[in-house]
């Protein structure tokens, strides 16, 4: 692989998608269908790939108007499905297909279904999610003011799985347990 320092997000179809400094320009890049070609640049960039590798979200942070713009691309061909904006103190938990699970605000997380519109979910401060096993993770209040981790369904957000004050959840297992 060229370049310096890769990192690799995942596979999509017979390609690659990966971080690196391809001629000076450092970036995700989508290997393995002909020449690399840069998906986007690493500036103020966040790049999460689904974990089924047809899509990826791409987060970028705008510092003048303090708002992060995200975007839902098609893999390989890189068409956009969907774009939205987000407040600074939220980022993507987790994309498949072409919905992807916003989290990190106090204000509830979003289920976001990018050619169709949003879904705002009924929960605390999101901290992890699943799609696929359709699972999330949230603080029902501020972690360092008591608030306990929960884990529900995306489908019934508050109808509580599973609970602790003591232990919190970073990843779901393939079949979305704890």
């Amino acid at each position: 692989m060229p370049g310096r320092f890769p990192r690799l997000h995942g596979r999509s179809g017979s390609g690659y998608v990966v971080d690196y400094n391809a001629r000076g320009q450092r970036g995700t890049y989508l290997l393995g269908y002909g020449p690399s070609r840069l998906i986007a640049p690493a500036h103020q960039t966040t790049v999460r790939l689904a974990g089924d590798g047809k899509s990826l979200s791409i987060a970028r942070y705008h510092p003048r108007l303090d708002y992060i713009s995200v975007r839902i691309q098609a893999l390989p061909g890189g068409r956009e499905v969907g774009r939205t904006a987000i407040r600074p103190d939220q980022s993507v938990i987790d994309v498949r297909g072409f919905r992807a699970v916003i989290g990190g605000s106090s204000r509830g997380g979003l289920l976001w279904d990018a050619p169709s519109g949003t879904r705002r979910l009924k929960t605390g401060i999101i901290h992890a999610a699943d799609i696929a096993a359709d699972r999330i993770a949230y603080f029902h209040r501020d972690p360092s003011r008591g608030g306990c981790t929960r884990v529900a369904t995306l489908t019934r957000p508050r109808a509580v799985l599973w609970a602790s004050c003591r232990e919190a959840v970073v990843a779901f297992s393939p079949p979305g347990a704890c």
